[in-house]
């Protein structure tokens, strides 16, 4: 069966049987694969969001190295997508083996670097980017253009 990502979660949460969910998991593509994931992120980046929006705390996650995260920000701005003028943001989140900035780290990462990101911001089709933490489900920290 051709699934749909929305399609696949709609049905794979109405299954109470785990085997027949894994089962189901595992006669999807990879392209189908990597979209469920993608919706499963984007829709915990969403609660995120929400609760940040509504005065929750949004501190939380592990450590991981700060150098990857810059070559990420900056790899993320430099692509040039075609949104004819549809407003866009880059949403990095971590999602894997719990690599999470630990909060602090990351503050200071982004103070040492804020004005290049915001530079490459401005040189980009994208107005701000969200670090989301996948794992605790919570927003880390925003950088807008302006």
């Amino acid at each position: 069966m051709t699934w749909t990502a929305v399609e696949f979660e709609n049905w794979r949460s109405t299954v109470p049987d785990p085997e027949k969910r894994k089962r189901a998991w595992n006669d999807l593509s990879n392209d189908q694969k990597k979209e469920v994931k993608e919706l499963r992120t984007f829709i915990g980046f969403c609660r995120a969001a929400e609760a940040q929006r509504a005065g929750s705390d949004i501190h939380g996650g592990s450590y991981s190295p700060l150098e990857p995260l810059g070559r990420m920000v900056f790899q993320k701005c430099a692509k040039q997508p075609t949104l004819n003028g549809i407003a866009a943001d880059i949403v990095l989140h971590f999602s894997v083996s719990h690599m999470v900035p630990y909060p602090p780290m990351l503050t200071a990462f982004l103070a040492d670097n804020v004005a290049a990101i915001k530079a490459a911001l401005t040189a980009s089709a994208f107005s701000r980017i969200w670090f989301y933490d996948e794992w605790s489900d919570k927003v880390l920290a925003v950088v807008e253009r302006h």
